[in-house]
């Protein structure tokens, strides 16, 4: 017992010498490497901050209270090279506003085709043989063709940019699904008209059906890529105010959205406080699909030009502040400086009035143009958007319960103008087609020629 006991104290007692001898060993050891191993362990656990220090270290330092250096300008964003053939090769610096360009011109491209189509769809009309109707198959198609390859190029370039577009976002979604619902379309089209050639009856009408639908949503198309390319400008801060003050074009040309929000963004700079009358004119055309339908797509975009030219006529274009823009197909915007939203529903009826007393003959067919206008103040937070979406909805409202009317909006609530008759002159105008434009003009200038 005694042995056992001797046998403990003793091992206990050299476990005890080993350890003083080895701690000894570690802080000699410690104290000649201890600044490398404190160092190595400052930068495991603060890796961020020796980073930041480094960094700090090759940036070249600035004088005491200077402005730090700008950033460096954005990249241009890389497009598909044979996108610049109908966009231009300019710098653009997102995805958006070159897709919606694209697509707009190549909408626009669609109706130009279109439009050289008159002559078949004028024969198919009387013609009951194979001809016309497979030659108007066949442009339909390549059509289609030439819309669906530059859709499927933006979705592709989207991909690639894993929709990442910022503040920007919304819109690329919305451009997106468009393209999508458009695609679609052109597929369902593609398959009417193919139903349309097994069909033993009213195959020539499907057809005609076809290229009217076609051609409705070529416009539609167009109008919409116009409008999300502006709101691509707008969001970015890109909009360049207009010179203030300056005059409208005196060529009769209709300027679009883009010259409106420069407009707007130039009078907002001089009346930054808000304190000047600003009014807002919308004037939606009625029936124009109808008339499209029934008398072509050439005659009908030569309507609408001389439709505007009636509109601008109406607006003060020797004095005050009056701009006219045409924002879609048949909706025109007048933009009146100095003018109240009841001063401005006067100017709208007395404009709507002169149109419905013009009739235009179109192939010796008298045809009367009617519109519904909306009428709006500017108010406080309101941007060019938030003005012609409130226009917007209300001339839908309008239409809903009758047509050839100007309405008021004001605090939310949207009543019909005064009713004040103006008496103004009927007139009448003659639209004649191109190539009859043409013919007439070359007959005229044959007896100065001899």
């Amino acid at each position: 017992m005694l042995y056992v006991l001797f046998v403990a104290i003793l091992n206990l007692g050299l476990g005890a010498a080993f350890a003083v001898m080895v701690g000894r060993r570690e802080a000699r050891s410690d104290r000649r490497r201890g600044p490398a191993r404190r160092s190595a362990r400052r930068l495991s656990v603060d890796k961020p901050a020796a980073a930041a220090s480094k960094k700090a270290e090759s940036t070249p330092a600035t004088p005491s209270g200077a402005a730090p250096a700008p950033p460096p300008p954005p990249e241009p964003f890389r497009l598909p090279a044979d996108w610049a053939e109908l966009i231009g090769s300019r710098d653009y610096f997102d995805a958006i506003e070159p897709s919606a360009r694209l697509l707009h011109a190549t909408a626009r491209a669609g109706l130009d085709s279109l439009s050289r189509l008159a002559d078949v769809v004028a024969r198919l009309t009387d013609d009951q043989g194979d001809g016309p109707f497979a030659k108007l198959g066949n442009e339909i198609k390549g059509i289609v063709a030439e819309q669906r390859r530059p859709s499927q190029s933006m979705l592709d370039l989207f991909d690639e940019a894993g929709y990442q577009f910022g503040p920007l976002t919304p819109l690329a979604v919305r451009l997106e699904s468009l393209v999508q619902g458009a695609l679609q379309e052109w597929d369902e089209l593609v398959e009417r008209y193919e139903r349309a050639s097994e069909a033993e009856e009213g195959r020539n009408q499907a057809a005609l059906r076809v290229h009217h639908d076609l051609a409705r949503r070529l416009h539609t198309l167009r109008d919409e890529m116009d409008e999300i390319a502006v709101a691509a400008i707008v969001a970015a801060g890109r909009i360049e105010p207009s010179k203030f003050g300056e005059a409208p074009p005196g060529d009769g040309r209709i300027e679009g959205r883009l010259p409106l929000e420069s407009t707007f963004a130039a009078w907002l700079a001089d009346d930054p406080t808000r304190t000047r009358l600003l009014s807002f004119v919308l004037m939606d055309l009625d029936e124009t699909d109808r008339f499209n339908r029934e008398c072509g797509l050439e005659l009908g975009d030569r309507l609408l030009q001389e439709v505007s030219k009636v509109l601008f006529a109406g607006i003060r274009n020797n004095r005050g502040f009056d701009r006219f823009y045409r924002i879609s197909g048949q909706q025109f915007v007048m933009f009146l400086g100095d003018t109240s939203a009841k001063d401005g529903a006067f100017a709208s009826e007395r404009i709507r009035q002169s149109l419905s007393q013009t009739t235009f003959r179109l192939r010796n067919r008298p045809v009367e143009i009617r519109c519904t206008a909306a009428v709006t103040g500017l108010q406080k937070s309101d941007t060019c958007e938030h003005v012609i979406e409130r226009l917007l909805r209300a001339v839908r409202k309008s239409k809903r319960s009758g047509l050839d009317q100007t309405v008021i909006v004001q605090d939310g609530k949207a009543t019909n103008a005064e009713a004040k008759n103006y008496d103004m002159p009927a007139r009448s105008v003659e639209i004649e087609s191109a190539e009859s434009s043409a013919e007439s003009g070359s007959t005229a200038a044959a007896p100065g020629k001899a």
